[in-house]
Order: structure tokens, then C-alpha cells, then sequence
């Protein structure tokens, strides 16, 4: 419970793991909304927050084992224009260490 005391953090959790097509564990429990005492049921929404960084650097290790790019790689490689704005010389594992700062822009 320790773990979700926080203050973006919820007093439960969802854990679905597919493995070859097929639910391997689907898991949830503990509360969605304290304040309000509502459970955590199988169709709560959670946001995934900062999820999807460990998901993005699995993906790009998964094609560095492959070989079919290295960390050193300048992202302009697999895409040109992200290149703007003096963003050319930015690599791959600048990128996943979150050693490059780029603003946000609408």
C-alpha cells in the first residue's frame, strides 16, 4: 500500500499480462477513488502516465538487438524532420535518457 500513497498515485491497481494471444493473469484491486470509497473493478480507467517511457525503450532494445539501429543513431536517421529547429544531432539513447530538452509547442 506503501507505493500508492503518493499524490498521482491511486490506493489500487490493474495488472493484464496477454502472452501469445492468450490473458495470462488479469488482476485488480483496492479502491479508484478513496475520497469517495469507489472500488477498483475490471473496467476502471487509469492513466498511464509515464507507462509508456519503459515501453518505448523495451521496443527500441528490441531493435538494437536486432541490429537494425544502435543508440548512437541520430533519430534524423529513421525521421529527417525531427531534425528542425537545431534538433539534428539529437541520438537515440539522448532521447531515452531524457538528456535533451524540447519544448512543448501546440
Amino acid at each position: 500500500m506503501k507505493n500508492f500513497t503518493g499524490e498521482f498515485e491511486r490506493a489500487g491497481a490493474a495488472l493484464t499480462v496477454i502472452h501469445k494471444g492468450k490473458v495470462v493473469t488479469d488482476v485488480w484491486g483496492g479502491l479508484a477513488d478513496c475520497a469517495k470509497n469507489i472500488q477498483w473493478i475490471k473496467n476502471t480507467f487509469a492513466g498511464l502516465f509515464c507507462c509508456t517511457k519503459s515501453l518505448a525503450a523495451i521496443c527500441v532494445a528490441m531493435k538494437v538487438d536486432r541490429g537494425e539501429c544502435d543508440y548512437s543513431d541520430k533519430v534524423t536517421k529513421f525521421w529527417p524532420e525531427f531534425g528542425q529547429h537545431n534538433k539534428g544531432e539529437i541520438t537515440i539513447e539522448m532521447i531515452l535518457t531524457h538528456r535533451v530538452s524540447i519544448p512543448f509547442h501546440n
